[in-house]
C-alpha cells in the first residue's frame, strides 16, 4: 500500500497489469507531481491575494540607492546612472520671477519694479538689453558682467499713460540677451489692471458742423471715483493757436445722473465752450483739464475732432464738389444746352439780413446764373437758395 498526496492506493488494483512494477511506479509519480502542483497553486493564490502592486513598486524603489537610479540593459544586468553633475558654464536665475503682477493702477500713472538676476553657473554671466515693447522702458541695470553666485538688479518701468480707454489690461515686456547656452533670450514682464479715478462720457467730442460765428457748447459728465468733491482749478488746449477759442464751465452731476455710472462717487457735468472765430475746416485738438480731489490733483484730457462751417454752405448733386467749391457740368451739348442745381443754406445769427445775389459770370456769353428767392428751413433756422447754372442752347465753345 503506497501513500500519495492523501490517497491510498492498493496493489490489488494494479494486479492485472503485464507490468505491475512498472505501473504501479507511473501511477506514484503521476500522484506525487499532482500533489505538487496543487501544493503551489494554493500558495500562488494566497500570494495574489497578498500583492499590492503600488506597496510593492514603492518597496522596490526604496531599496535604491537614493543618488542612483538603477536600470535594466538588454542583458539583464543592472546599470547605475551617475548623479546629476553640476551645471558647466554661465546660468541666469530670476530670484524674485520673471513675472511681476502689480495688481492695479491708475491710468495716467508711471511705476518701476526690479528684478534680481543671479549668476547660478560656474563661469561669468553677461546680460544686455535687447529691446523693450513700447510702453516699458529699461530704468536702470547693475552689472552687465556677473561672476558665478553675484547677484545684480534690473530696473523696469512703465506708464499707462498712452493706454486705450478702451483697454483695462496691462502688459508689457523686456528682453535682456545673456550668454547662458539655455535661455540666450531672458523676458521679464509686467502685468495688471488699469483704473480710473477719473472717466469721462463721451471720452471724446466730435461735431462734424459747427457754425463758426457762434458759441457752441457741448456737454461732458465727468465721473469720480474716489475721496472728496472734484473740482476744476485750471485747463488749456492744443494747439495753443486755439486755446483762446476754448474754455469750459462746470456744475455738479445730479443724483440721478450719477447712478448711471457704477461705483462713481461723484462727478461733475462740464461744458466746453467754443467761442466764434475758429476757422472754417477741420479742427482736431486736445483739451487738458486740471482737476483736485482730496488735495490730490491730475490732469485729464479729451480728444476734440471738430469740422468748423461757414454760415453759407453750399451743397448739390454728384457732380457739385463741397469742398473744393466746384460745379462739372461734364459735357454739354452745344444744340441743346445744359442747366444743373445747387443750394445755398444760410444759417447763424444774421441769416435774415443775409441777401444772395449774382456779382459777375465769366464768360458771360456762355453762362447764364440765377438766384431763386429764400426759403425757410427747421423753423427759421435755415434758409435755403437754389442756384442753377445754364449753358444755353449755340453758346460758344
Amino acid at each position: 500500500m503506497v501513500v500519495a498526496g492523501g490517497s491510498v492506493i492498493r496493489r490489488s488494483e494494479i494486479a492485472g497489469s503485464p507490468d505491475g512494477r512498472s505501473y504501479s511506479m507511473r501511477t506514484l509519480g503521476l500522484a506525487l507531481l499532482m500533489a505538487a502542483v496543487g501544493g503551489g497553486l494554493g500558495y500562488f493564490q494566497s500570494r495574489i491575494a497578498d500583492f499590492h502592486p503600488e506597496r510593492e513598486r514603492f518597496a522596490t524603489v526604496a531599496k535604491l540607492r537614493p543618488a542612483v537610479i538603477s536600470q535594466m540593459n538588454q542583458s539583464g544586468k543592472q546599470e547605475e546612472s551617475p548623479a546629476e553633475e553640476e551645471p558647466d558654464g554661465p546660468r541666469v536665475t530670476v530670484l524674485n520671477g520673471e513675472m511681476y503682477d502689480f495688481g492695479s493702477m491708475e491710468r495716467g500713472v508711471t511705476r518701476s519694479h526690479t528684478f534680481l538676476i543671479k549668476n547660478t553657473g560656474t563661469k561669468p554671466l553677461e546680460i544686455l538689453l535687447q529691446r523693450t515693447t513700447c510702453k516699458c522702458t529699461l530704468s536702470t541695470i547693475g552689472k552687465q558682467k556677473l561672476a558665478p553666485g553675484e547677484v545684480t538688479e534690473v530696473t523696469l518701468e512703465w506708464s499707462t499713460k498712452d493706454v486705450p480707454r478702451n483697454q483695462t489690461t496691462f502688459s508689457q515686456l523686456a528682453e535682456i540677451e545673456t550668454n547662458d547656452p539655455d535661455r540666450p533670450i531672458l523676458e521679464l514682464r509686467v502685468r495688471g489692471e488699469i483704473t480710473e479715478k477719473y472717466r469721462l462720457y463721451p471720452p471724446q467730442l466730435e461735431a462734424r458742423e459747427l457754425p463758426g460765428t457762434e458759441e457752441n457748447r457741448l456737454p461732458v459728465r465727468l465721473f469720480h471715483y474716489g475721496d472728496g468733491a472734484v473740482r476744476v482749478v485750471g485747463s488749456r488746449f492744443e494747439p495753443e493757436r486755439y486755446g483762446k477759442y476754448f474754455s469750459v464751465e462746470s456744475e455738479p452731476l445730479s443724483p440721478d445722473a450719477l447712478k448711471t455710472m457704477k461705483g462713481a462717487t461723484g462727478g461733475l457735468l462740464l461744458h466746453v465752450v467754443i467761442r466764434p472765430g475758429l476757422p472754417v475746416g477741420p479742427v482736431v485738438g486736445t483739451l487738458f483739464l486740471d482737476l483736485e480731489a482730496g488735495g490730490q490733483k491730475q490732469t485729464v484730457d479729451i480728444p476734440l475732432r471738430l469740422n468748423i462751417v461757414s454760415d453759407i454752405v453750399l451743397a448739390g448733386g454728384p457732380n457739385f464738389d463741397r469742398y473744393r467749391t466746384m460745379l462739372d457740368m461734364r459735357r454739354v451739348s452745344a444744340a441743346e444746352g445744359k442747366t444743373e442745381t445747387i443750394f445755398a443754406f444760410v444759417k447763424g445769427p444774421h441769416r435774415q439780413d443775409t441777401k444772395l445775389s449774382v456779382k459777375s459770370v465769366d464768360p458771360a456769353d456762355a453762362l447764364e446764373v440765377t438766384v431763386g428767392d429764400p426759403q425757410p428751413l427747421s423753423s427759421g433756422r435755415s434758409i435755403r437758395y437754389t442756384i442753377r447754372f445754364r449753358v444755353p442752347p449755340g453758346a460758344p465753345r
